[in-house]
């Protein structure tokens, strides 16, 4: 992606992420299926008004993700969009990315998960059994979607249930396409300070979960609070 300070080259640029129509909700916006019937990647300008080239074809989106002069580090200041001033794990580039990687994979082995089964099968039957018992209509999405995945989260990362509420929270905001670039700096510098008072108390008070083992490489300098 490249930005231009030219504003006659950003007039009538098409907004990315686009919007979907009223038609079925798995459809993406029209302009998607354009852009992927044309050669070349297509110019386009982010929420913020920042310009970007978007790779919608199959062939050079995996030309794009194998090329290493191209960067997926959100603190590069040539990075569109970039403005949390947190680096999240998926928005570094190797051999960071792969040694920090390495810290997490035991965690993601098919023993490891399918030991979470169970908590997660009542996880699954209870907010079902909330949904189901509230009547009709139900939102899928605010009642059964949006919960889940986030309480997933917390119970690989170590999060206590009491402050799962506040991390959804906090995360929903994150994640949010409707959420400002100041909301979602607060939002990330809130669960970085406390994902990091949380690791203190791992140290004291281990457990078999993600932050626990971060805490431990924390200890041996391994791992920091940057």
């Amino acid at each position: 992606m490249t930005a231009t300070t030219d504003p006659g080259q950003l007039s009538g640029l098409p907004g990315y992420p686009g919007r979907r129509t009223g038609g079925c909700p798995y459809d993406p916006p029209v302009e998607y299926s354009a852009w992927r019937e044309v050669d070349g990647l297509q110019r386009a300008t982010l929420q913020n008004g920042t310009p970007v080239w978007v790779v919608s074809r199959h062939a050079d989106v995996r030309t794009v993700m194998t090329d290493r002069r191209i960067s997926a580090d959100s603190l590069n200041p040539a990075m569109p969009g970039a403005g949390t001033g947190l680096r999240a794990f998926a928005r570094m580039d190797d051999p960071e990315h792969a040694r920090l990687r390495h810290t997490l994979t035991t965690h993601f082995t098919v023993k490891k998960v399918e030991r979470l089964r169970p908590r997660i099968r009542e996880v699954v039957d209870r907010f079902l059994g909330e949904m189901i018992g509230k009547g009709s209509p139900a939102d899928l999405v605010r009642d059964f979607a949006l919960p889940i995945p986030s309480l997933v989260i917390c119970l690989l990362l170590g999060v206590p249930y009491a402050d799962h509420d506040f991390f959804q929270n906090h995360t929903a905001v994150l994640f949010s396409a409707e959420s400002s670039a100041d909301e979602k700096r607060t939002a990330s510098h809130t669960l970085f300070g406390y994902l990091r008072q949380l690791i203190e108390r791992k140290q004291a008070d281990r457990g078999d979960d993600i932050i626990s083992e971060q805490a431990d490489h924390v200890a041996k300098g391994e791992l920091t609070w940057q």
